[in-house]
């Protein structure tokens, strides 16, 4: 009896551990692309999620100026093995007015995308390398 219940534990452990790792949050600073040294704008937070077979992104930026910002992104998408997968984005164009917080929801193109990374850059950046982490 001790052995099926030892068994139930680790069993539901496991299920538990799953079902956090496809909600906890994300390391930003692994996953995004910085082109330049953003000034003014800043990724406040995020989170994963698998949606119907496909990776779903939420991440949230934030002016941290009082001006209006322009930003530009992308997203490029890796299967289990790290190879690109899903093609190249264009490039989009997103604009905050001053302090403004905005969240970018996106989904990957293809099932068998695992992880991504994300290009950002902005007219107000420095044009030095992002610091060293």
């Amino acid at each position: 009896m001790k052995k099926y219940l030892a068994r139930s534990v680790l069993l539901a452990a496991v299920l538990g551990f799953s079902a956090i790792a496809q909600a906890a949050p994300i390391s930003l600073s692994d996953r995004i692309e910085q082109l330049g040294e953003m000034k003014y704008i800043k990724l406040t937070g995020g989170r994963t999620a698998q949606r119907n077979g496909l990776l779903a992104v939420q991440l949230e930026m934030q002016n941290q100026d009082k001006g209006d910002q322009q930003l530009y992104y992308r997203f490029r998408w890796f299967d289990d093995a790290g190879f690109v997968v899903g093609g190249e984005e264009v490039w989009k164009p997103l604009k905050f007015i001053g302090l403004q917080k905005q969240i970018i929801d996106t989904i990957a193109p293809v099932p068998n995308a695992v992880d991504f990374k994300m290009e950002v850059n902005s007219p107000e950046n420095t044009g030095a390398l992002p610091a060293a982490k």
